[in-house]
Formats: C-alpha cells, structure tokens, sequence
C-alpha cells in the first residue's frame, strides 16, 4: 500500500511514493519559466530500493516494557565437560520409575576441580540428578539394552536432602552410552586425586523456576 502525494511545482508536478519499509521517487521533468526543460535526476528503474529498518520497543499491557533478566543457574564457575540428553530412572519398592528425561551434563568446578553430574529436567527444568563422580561408583552394564547403565550413588542431592539412589539412565543410542562411560571413568579418575575432599556435597544449583534453557535434541 503506498501513499502518494502531489507537488505543485510550476506547469508540471512532481510525484512521490512512500510505502511503510521503502520508498521509491519518480521525477518528472520540470519546466522552467522559459519552456526549457531542465535536467532531473536519472533513476535506475532495475535497481532495488533501500530498506528502511524501524526499530520499536515491545510494550505488554498496561504500558510496561518487555526487559531482559540475568538468569541464575549455579553453574556460572563451572566447566561443562559433556552433555547429552538422557531418560533417567530410579529403582523404588522394586519397581523402575521414571525420574526425568532431559539433558546430563559433566560439570568441573573452576577452583576446587571437583565434577559433578547435573541432570534437569525437560520444559520444567528441575533437577533430577546433582551428584558427584565419586571414584567408588560404577557403571553396570543393563542386560536388555546397550543404550543404558545402571549405577548405585551413596548421595544424590537432587531433593532438599541428600538420598541413595540405584539409578539407569538410558540414551539415544549406544553410541551416546559409549561416550558418557568414557568421561563417567576419566571423571572418577580426576576425583579420586583430589583425595578426600571429593565426598562432600555439590554445589547447589539454582531452583528450577530460575534456571536456563537447555538447549533442545531429540532423546
């Protein structure tokens, strides 16, 4: 849609047209006094006009501004080591349950150098597994699939309080499974020299209501 507006300029006019994003000038000569015509500027009809971009501000109801917020997620002074997305379940009264399927991660500390695996759950994000590699833990393989592992943790930190847990997480492919043995074992390695101190708790991580996004796969 474009607006037009006319001119008057003499025995002739000139016309332009203005649309929202781009405009576009169409010159006519113009007459002088004397009848001669004189000279207008040569536009190229084949030649794409200039966009104009217009920067607005989002505004929601009641006339506030949409403003960006620094999300917390308590993993700022770590190091992600791997990640991949998992389903992850816990043995209860004998019977497998699902605890949450989402993304895994293998995180080491900056300072202390200590790793910890930090599972969150899909859309809500809360966690599911906050542990560390403890070089006690081992990984058994799952009778009925290559896709998964079974584990034991002496303490999950996942609730308020710490819980032992015989937990299988399974994977996308054996593939996946492979790799997350691989660093689950260097893991352990890199704990078991830090000594002692690698069997207190992991850091907190952040509630689920202020933790980021993981980024989105297929399980």
């Amino acid at each position: 849609r474009a607006l037009v507006f006319v001119f008057e300029a003499g025995p002739s006019s000139s016309i332009v047209h203005l649309t929202s994003s781009l405009y576009t000038a169409h010159h006519t000569s113009i007459m002088s006094d004397s009848g001669n015509e004189s000279s207008a500027p040569v536009v190229d009809e084949q030649k794409k006009p200039e966009e104009v971009v217009v920067e607005e501000e989002i505004k929601v109801e009641g006339g506030g501004l949409l403003q960006e917020i620094t999300v917390i997620t308590g993993e700022e002074d770590e190091d992600v080591l791997y990640k991949c997305r998992a389903k992850l379940l816990r043995l209860d009264d004998k019977e497998w349950k699902e605890r949450g399927t989402g993304e895994v991660k293998f995180l080491k500390h900056k300072e202390t150098k200590k790793i910890r695996i930090l599972m969150r759950r899909d859309k809500t994000f809360k966690i599911c597994a906050n542990h560390y590699v403890l070089p006690e833990l081992k990984l058994q393989e799952n009778v009925s699939s290559d896709k998964a592992w079974i584990y034991k943790c002496p303490a999950d930190y996942a609730e308020d309080t710490p819980t032992e847990e015989l937990f299988a997480i399974r994977f996308a492919s054996s593939e996946v499974a492979g790799q997350f043995k691989e660093h689950f074992e260097a893991s352990k390695v890199e704990m078991a020299s830090l000594g002692s101190e690698s069997s207190a708790a992991p850091a907190e991580a952040a509630p689920a209501a202020e933790a980021a996004a993981p980024a989105s796969a297929d399980a």
